[in-house]
């Protein structure tokens, strides 16, 4: 996907309100533009909880093995469908931002996807290892997947697959990032799915604070603001 980390600062962030004794390990998929995002907006809810918390950027796959292996202590923005599946997690209940699956596909041969299921009859491209397009993607036969958002776009672009399903704001930053102007997307939404933190199960009383901070920042407005905040320094660069 889109290499842009550091927009935000470096690869790894620590927050802290105070100065916690105990530092948590956290994790983040690599090179997903939403992580980008997702890390402005978890310093503020770090901030509120007063937890000192590092966050480090890992291929999708190897972030959620270190945390189901006790290796790392959460991570910082999956599904609600992560968490069905992985006894090893405590998905801290309310979620702090949104992921909208969006559908690109060749300015050439334009297309209307309305629902998940008229994706049959495309040849469909995904990330490895990325939920959304997982779950989205469920069933069918016809799904190439590719290792970055690059990578997705290139067989796009070379007709290798009629369909290409990514989160809307990394494709837009990826087609900006590539300068390609053969690639459009679909306005309107496939899915729209609400993202959250995940804490491994050592650490059930973790949950309580972040969501105390969560239900807070949002409550005040803060969260809101920040979000808007961060999406406009993103989309700025992205158009």
């Amino acid at each position: 996907m889109s290499g842009i980390l550091g927009l935000f600062g470096t690869a790894t962030h620590s927050y802290a309100k105070s100065k916690p004794t105990h530092v948590y390990q956290f994790v983040a998929i690599q090179g997903l533009i939403e992580q980008e995002i997702a890390l402005d907006i978890f310093q503020r809810i770090s901030e509120q909880a007063q937890l000192n918390i590092t966050v480090s950027p890992l291929p999708a796959k190897r972030a959620e093995h270190s945390v189901f292996n006790d290796i790392k202590d959460g991570e910082i923005l999956r599904i609600f469908e992560y968490g069905k599946n992985n006894p090893k997690v405590i998905r801290v209940p309310t979620p702090y931002y949104k992921l909208r699956t969006a559908v690109f596909f060749n300015k050439n041969k334009p297309l209307q996807i309305t629902q998940a299921s008229e994706l049959a009859q495309y040849r469909v491209g995904v990330v490895r290892g990325v939920k959304h397009t997982q779950v989205i993607t469920r069933g069918l036969n016809n799904v190439i997947q590719s290792n970055t958002t690059e990578q997705l776009f290139s067989l796009l672009n070379s007709g290798r697959i009629d369909i290409a399903l990514t989160s809307k704001i990394d494709g837009l930053m990826t087609l900006n990032q590539q300068n390609l102007h053969s690639i459009s997307h679909q306005e309107q939404s496939l899915a729209t799915l609400n993202l959250y933190i995940y804490v491994n199960h050592r650490y059930p009383q973790m949950v309580n604070q972040l969501e105390q901070a969560i239900v807070e920042l949002t409550r005040n407005g803060q969260l809101q603001a920040h979000t808007q905040q961060s999406e406009q320094n993103i989309l700025g660069i992205a158009q």
